[in-house]
């Protein structure tokens, strides 16, 4: 009996260091892609192109971004919903490079609609998005 109540104390502790986790990897992907947006900003106003900025730290990372993370890691630099073409330009200004333009707005909609942790409503008669608190 005593092995089974030390087994459910571990079990109680590492639930509540993995919930300490994510909660820290949540802040950290906030700040991640703040800074991500910023640096976009500052090479546009250099005559830069964000990807051309960062692609060298993404693949020392092995990081290459799909649509996917891209989406995510834009819709966590807005405070409140925003729209696709919002997000998109977010994407690009952040250094998203994709491999085509052509429908990439089209892209970026379904994907946030297939994305399980993003919320839909509406913002000034256009569908806006945002992820789940």
């Amino acid at each position: 009996m005593l092995e089974k109540d030390q087994f459910r104390q571990d079990l109680q502790a590492r639930v509540q260091r993995l919930a300490n986790l994510l909660k820290l990897r949540n802040k950290l992907d906030t700040q991640i892609a703040q800074l991500r947006r910023d640096i976009g900003n500052l090479s546009e106003l250099i005559g830069e192109q964000p990807a051309d900025v960062l692609r060298d730290t993404l693949a020392e990372q092995g990081r290459i971004e799909g649509l996917n993370d891209a989406c995510r890691d834009a819709l966590l630099t807005f405070s409140e919903e925003a729209t696709a073409s919002e997000i998109m330009e977010a994407m690009l200004t952040m250094g998203f490079n994709p491999k085509s333009r052509a429908n990439l707005l089209a892209s970026v909609q379904t994907t946030l609609r297939r994305m399980p942790d993003v919320v839909e409503s509406e913002k000034a008669g256009k569908k806006a998005y945002k992820l789940k608190s």
